[in-house]
């Protein structure tokens, strides 16, 4: 899947990280539940392939970590000028599943632990090597997973999004050379193959593959642009997951 060349980047709005910290009760939990759905596919398959959990497993692990940061109010102590919104989220995320794996090992040794604060690196005795690093918000590998996943997941419901649209306004016809170019491409797969295929001059087929890619990149980014915590952070990511520079 691609997004092909630059675009312009759409205009700044409020974030849903911004709106969290709203004074009404009901729009702060409007956008945490907006904010969740966004990240929660993410959370699920970073915890399933970082810490090697089943799918059961990374889902519970999820929802309890979701729990946690509405009940406790985690996200009020993130502080923009210290780490992008997706670095804090996935470190507080890696100490709740510390803080399980604490929990486990002393039950087995027939004691209690000590929680590690979601918000504060304080990693105690009794951690292996492993589970330490994956809990450090400088861990490279971890960042880099989670950024994975999380450019994974827009695409994905980015293309969904594309798919519905161009559908309604009978436009079939250019998400499907799309499909056939970019999401779902046979090998060697050429312009006039699929000009064949779909009755189309291989004129059109370059046009529509051209439309769909421009549609889809403003689709990504104003997804990112909504869970991102500030514009700048949001130009970072872009370039970073996408490539995409400010024209």
């Amino acid at each position: 899947m691609t997004l092909g060349d630059a675009a312009p980047f759409p205009p700044t709005r409020q974030s849903l990280v911004e709106r969290i910290g709203h004074a009404d009760s009901v729009e702060r939990r409007a956008a945490f539940d907006e904010l969740i759905g966004a990240y929660r596919p993410v959370m699920v398959a970073y915890v399933q392939r970082r810490w090697q959990l089943d799918r059961s497993d990374a889902e519970d692990t999820t929802q309890s970590f979701l729990l946690r940061l509405w009940e406790k109010e985690v996200l009020a102590a993130f502080e923009p000028a210290r780490a992008r919104f997706r670095t804090f989220l996935r470190t507080c995320l890696d100490r709740h599943v510390l803080n399980h794996r604490r929990e486990a090992a002393a039950l087995r040794r027939g004691g209690s632990s000590t929680h590690l604060p979601l918000d504060d690196v304080r990693i105690g005795d009794g951690l292996d090597v492993h589970a330490a690093r994956l809990a450090d918000e400088t861990s490279i590998e971890a960042d880099a997973a989670f950024r994975e996943e999380l450019a994974r997941e827009l695409l994905t419901q980015a293309a969904r999004r594309l798919h519905e649209e161009l559908h309604q306004r009978d436009r079939a016809v250019v998400y499907e050379v799309w499909r056939r170019y970019d999401l779902e491409p046979e090998a060697g797969v050429r312009y006039a193959a699929i000009a064949e295929a779909l009755s189309l001059p291989v004129s059109q087929v370059t046009n529509h593959l051209h439309a769909a890619r421009r549609r889809l990149r403003a689709l990504v980014l104003a997804e990112l642009e909504r869970v991102c915590a500030s514009d700048a952070e949001f130009r970072a990511d872009a370039h970073e997951l996408f490539g995409v520079r400010p024209s």
